[in-house]
Parts: structure tokens; C-alpha cells; sequence
């Protein structure tokens, strides 16, 4: 088991024989790990860590929905964990972060409950999301409070209020000096794009609990739209065909294994293997699913995407149609990756659409490219006085 943290301010986990604790700092208001020894063990089994990583003072953040990614200056992306924890709600116990509390989902007893803090890019439980982040923080190679300076991705429409909580909590885990940065405009610089050049860009980041649309020029945003529709609205309407059809219910899991298998099995010309339970007998089921089904399970939520970029598209100027026309648009975002997705925008836009290289970890490396080159500083944004 990994991790634990208790709800006295302790982690406990097994690393090479030693227990980890985390004890909290009143001090210096921050949670920290008590003993060099214990800090060497964190690193020794974090794989793909580098020393240049352990020593960087300067990160970028992605606070994602489904997955939290930490990039560390002139060494990439060292974490990309589920934006998971788990908790006993009994005594207040968090039992694990990330990886393993992700493995956890729809796996655990009445007493468990696995909470995703994020909710559409910004912090649902303050409380939670601060102890996920420092844990993170740690396995990226955070040492300490003032140290590390971060450029965080906020979503295009988040309210002040929001802006302020990711600032705080950045804050309480000791990240001395916070920026933001639009993620449209960091998902564009991670794919590449010439956000800076006097041509416009369409760029669609599809997230797990929002997809954001956003026409970028001259270092700006010219007309944007975000829209509740993404991987967990495709994954509930699944989720709702199958038990309104065939009274099956399946788990987030399964819903992401049938989108996953989407582009396998029209490759090989097959049907959709789903495992469920029975909703009247409880018993366990399985189903061999047409790809076709699946496709129109998934229609609605992907028609209310393709309007959100229509929409987009109708209040761009004259001359950013026209560039857009001849660039295309660029996906991002680990919800791109829907099998036909690319397709159906392309046929609905009449431009062409490409999926941008490794497009889940995008946004965090156009943050990250912030941090390294001194040029792009101008498009973050300055973070509110405390």
C-alpha cells in the first residue's frame, strides 16, 4: 500500500521496510515529511525521477478533473497521477492518492469513499485537494515551503473565486509565488501552436469535466467558450444506454474501457465486450455490445461539442475564419482521443482537425514552456494580492 495520510496528520506506508509519516507544520503551515531518510525512500520509489528534477525550484501545474500533472523545469513531465483519494468516512482517514486511490474506484466497501476534489478544473473539496497536491508535490520533488514557484493552468472561465482557491491551496502546501495561465493558451503552446503570430488559432481541449473552445491571436484569447460536456458526461451516457436498455450497470471504469476499445474494435470489425450487474437480480452480466450502439449512445453529448465549436467559429472576425480555415483545428486533452472524434468535427466545421502529439499532457507542457523561457512570461496572467 502507498501512502496513507491520518487524520491526526500522519502518512503511513511501507518503503523499503521504513514507515513514512507526514506530519503537519504549524510552524510553517504546510505538511512535510519528518526525516531525511524517510524523504530519500519517497524518491527512491518514485519512478522517472531525474536529480535535476529533485532540485528545480520552478514547476507547472494542471489540475485536471481526472489527472493531476506536475512538469518540473528542464526535466518534463515527472507526474501524472488520478485526481483521486481515497477516504474512510468513519474516521476521517484519507487511506491513498492517486494511482492507488484511482484503482480503487467502485472497488470499495460502505466505510470508503474515493472523492476526486476537482470538479471542471477547479477545487470541489479544499480540504482534500491540499493534501492530494502536497503528496504530489513531494513525488515531483517539492523541497520545501517558498521554494517552488509554479505557473498553475485555470480554466478560461473560472470566477475569481475559484482563481483564489487554486492560489491558496498552491499556497497552504508551500509553492511560494503562484502565476495562472488560461489552459486554452497552455494546451495551444503544448501542441505547438504560434499562439503569439497574427494568425488565428482554434483550439478544443477536452478534459474530463469540461471542454474549452478558444480562438487564440496575438498572445490572446478572441472568443471562447467552455461547456460541461467531456470524458465524464461521455462516460455517464454510457453509463445511462445500458441501464435504461438493457438494465446493466457499469462503473466509470467500464464506461472508459468501452470508449477506449472503440477505435480496436471498428479496426477488426468486432462487437464491444461489457461486464455489469444486472440491475434487478444483481447478478453479474456480460454483453457484447455493436460498435454502432455504442457510437449512438455517445451522439449527444459529442452534437453538443460540435455546437459549442460551431458556436465558437460564428463570432470569429472575418480574417481569423479565414486563417482557421487554412490551419484547422487542433485537439487537445485526453477526451481527444475518442475514437472518430476528429472526424466528426472535421465533417461539421469543413476544416481540417488534427489531434495534437501526447494531447493529455499538453496543457501542463505549454505551462511548463512558461517556466523555461522567459519570452512567453507575458501570457500569464498576475495572480491577486493575498
Amino acid at each position: 500500500m502507498g501512502p496513507q495520510v491520518g487524520a491526526g496528520g500522519a502518512v503511513g506506508g511501507a518503503a523499503g521496510g521504513a514507515v513514512q509519516r507526514l506530519r503537519w507544520s504549524a510552524a510553517g503551515r504546510a505538511w512535510s515529511y519528518g526525516c531525511r531518510a524517510e524523504r530519500t525512500a519517497l524518491r527512491a520509489r518514485t519512478p522517472g525521477r531525474t536529480t535535476v528534477g529533485l532540485l528545480t525550484r520552478d514547476i507547472a501545474l494542471d489540475l485536471g478533473t481526472a489527472a493531476t500533472r506536475i512538469y518540473n523545469a528542464h526535466s518534463g513531465v515527472t507526474v501524472n497521477e488520478p485526481s483521486a483519494v481515497a477516504v474512510n468516512t468513519t474516521t476521517g482517514r484519507i487511506l491513498a492518492i492517486g494511482a492507488e486511490a484511482g484503482r480503487m474506484c467502485g472497488r470499495t466497501p460502505a466505510h470508503v469513499k474515493v472523492i476526486r476534489p476537482m470538479r471542471a478544473g477547479n477545487i470541489d473539496d479544499f480540504e482534500v485537494a491540499g493534501r492530494m497536491l502536497h503528496h504530489l508535490l513531494l513525488l515531483a520533488g517539492h523541497r520545501g515551503p517558498g521554494r517552488t514557484q509554479a505557473v498553475v493552468c485555470a480554466p478560461s472561465d473560472t470566477t475569481g473565486v475559484g482563481r483564489r482557491a487554486v492560489l491558496d491551496a498552491c499556497r497552504v502546501v508551500g509553492v511560494g509565488r503562484v502565476r495562472l495561465i488560461p489552459k486554452p493558451v497552455a494546451a495551444a503552446l503544448g501542441a505547438g501552436l504560434p499562439v503569439q503570430e497574427a494568425t488565428g488559432t482554434l483550439i478544443v481541449d477536452v478534459g474530463a469535466g469540461t471542454t474549452e473552445i478558444a480562438v487564440l491571436c496575438l498572445s490572446g484569447v478572441v472568443a471562447a467558450r467552455s461547456v460541461p460536456v467531456s470524458g465524464d458526461a461521455l462516460d455517464e451516457a454510457l453509463q445511462h444506454h445500458l441501464r435504461k436498455r438493457y438494465q446493466l450497470d457499469i462503473g466509470r471504469h467500464t464506461a472508459e474501457q468501452l470508449k477506449r476499445g472503440l477505435a480496436e474494435a471498428a479496426g477488426e470489425g468486432r462487437t464491444l465486450p461489457v461486464r455489469g450487474r444486472d440491475a434487478a437480480s444483481g447478478l453479474p452480466v456480460t454483453l457484447a455490445l455493436e460498435i454502432e450502439e455504442v457510437r449512438a449512445a455517445l451522439r449527444d453529448p459529442l452534437e453538443r461539442i460540435v455546437s459549442a465549436v460551431t458556436a465558437v467559429l460564428d463570432r470569429c472576425p472575418p480574417e481569423l475564419s479565414h486563417d482557421i480555415l487554412e490551419r484547422g483545428v487542433t485537439l487537445t486533452g485526453d477526451g481527444s482521443r475518442l475514437h472518430g472524434l476528429d472526424l466528426l468535427l472535421q465533417e461539421a466545421t469543413g476544416t481540417p482537425v488534427r489531434i495534437a502529439q501526447d494531447p493529455g499532457t499538453a496543457a501542463v507542457r505549454g505551462a511548463g514552456r512558461c517556466v523555461e523561457e522567459p519570452s512567453l512570461r507575458h501570457l500569464l496572467e498576475a495572480a491577486p494580492a493575498r
